[in-house]
């Protein structure tokens, strides 16, 4: 009986949303790689270099490699510029094929190793 409970606990207690699964700089970039339900999804985070005012960039990638989709979004904050890049992903995603994603749960995972404010 109690290897019963124990079993259920531990199936309860698997994150079922997007956790973030590496990180890491790229130069000036910060790089998180997060995975969910087996698909994966690059978050590039840097500063956007060429903008006067104090901007965040952000640019999501359906995979790791070169010939990944990728959507961008800028923004006055690190999560305004997640929105507006959830916002790209969502209105092209279906002519580019890409999946759906919990976006208020990718900013959490996000938050949770600090690469989000």
């Amino acid at each position: 009986m109690e290897s019963k409970r124990r079993d259920a606990k531990s199936k309860e207690s698997k994150p079922t949303g997007p956790r973030v699964i590496t990180q890491y700089w790229k130069g000036q970039v910060r790089v998180c790689e997060l995975e969910s339900s087996g698909v994966t999804l690059d978050i590039h985070i840097s500063r956007n270099q060429t903008s006067v005012a104090a901007e965040w960039l952000i640019e999501v990638r359906s995979n790791h490699t070169e010939q990944a989709v990728a959507v961008e979004g800028r923004g006055s904050t690190r999560a305004a510029a997640l929105l507006a890049a959830a916002n790209a992903w969502g209105e092209r995603g279906p002519e580019l094929g890409l999946g759906t994603f919990d976006w208020p749960a990718v900013a959490d995972a996000l938050r949770a190793v600090h690469a989000m404010d």
